[in-house]
């Protein structure tokens, strides 16, 4: 298990930016003209749409959390999902 959350790591926002490049987008990135990232994030809304898949994640967590919570006590196991959503959050300038 892995337990380093803490350390930090690429930025993921390429991996969704990457499925909505167009050829010539991408051929530039390739070719090393990172000056056109921010506009292309821009452009493509990525960091709404990060925001939107990690609404739907929190949700799915905390469903789960509701049902596990019926049969047992799941309170430390809910504050570090909070303590690594609220990480990631921070990390990503989402709140």
């Amino acid at each position: 298990m892995n337990f380093d959350i803490n350390k930090q790591r690429k930025n993921l926002c390429y991996s969704y930016l990457e499925q909505s490049l167009n050829y010539k987008e991408k051929s530039e990135l390739d070719r090393g003209k990172y000056s056109i990232l921010d506009n292309l994030l821009n452009k493509y809304n990525i960091l709404d749409l990060i925001k939107k898949e990690i609404y739907c994640i929190e949700l799915d967590i905390q469903n789960n959390l509701n049902i596990l919570g019926e049969t047992m006590n799941v309170q430390r196991l809910s504050f570090f999902i909070d303590y690594a959503i609220n990480l990631a959050k921070t990390r990503a300038s989402i709140k």
